[in-house]
C-alpha cells in the first residue's frame, strides 16, 4: 500500500486535465480498461453451474497472481459472505469447501480457509 492524495474535481475541470495531459489520459484510460477486463472475468466466472467452479474462480481472484505458494493466503471472507459474493447458499459453499477440502485444493485450519 502506498501514500497518497485523493482530490476531488468537478467534471469539467476533470476533463480539462485529462485533455490538457496526455500521460494522465494514458494512465486513467489503463486503469479503466484493467478494472472492467476484472470486473469481466469475474463476472463470467459466476455464470457457470458448478459450484465448485465459481468457488475456484473466487479464490483465484482473491488471491491474485502474486500468491503462487499453496495454502499461502487465507481467505479474508466468511462463508456466508463468500455465499454473497457467488450467489450460492451458504450451506452449498459448506458442502464444496469440505469437498475441496478432501481433495486437498484448499485447507481449512480453525474455521479459517486458506488456499
Amino acid at each position: 500500500m502506498e501514500e497518497c492524495s485523493v482530490f476531488r474535481l468537478p467534471t469539467a475541470q476533470f476533463v480539462q486535465l485529462l485533455k490538457s495531459n496526455f500521460e494522465i489520459q494514458l494512465r486513467f484510460l489503463r486503469y479503466l480498461a484493467e478494472n472492467t477486463y476484472q470486473s469481466y472475468l469475474v463476472l463470467n466466472s459466476l455464470t457457470t453451474k458448478d459450484a465448485t467452479q465459481q468457488l475456484l474462480n473466487l479464490l483465484e481472484h482473491l488471491k491474485g497472481p502474486e500468491n503462487t505458494k499453496r495454502y499461502s493466503y487465507r481467505i479474508p471472507y466468511t462463508r456466508k459472505e463468500i455465499a454473497h459474493l457467488t450467489g450460492l447458499r451458504i450451506e452449498t459453499v459448506i458442502r464444496t469447501f469440505k469437498k475441496m477440502e478432501a481433495d486437498n485444493v484448499i485447507k481449512i485450519m480453525k474455521g479459517r480457509v486458506y488456499y
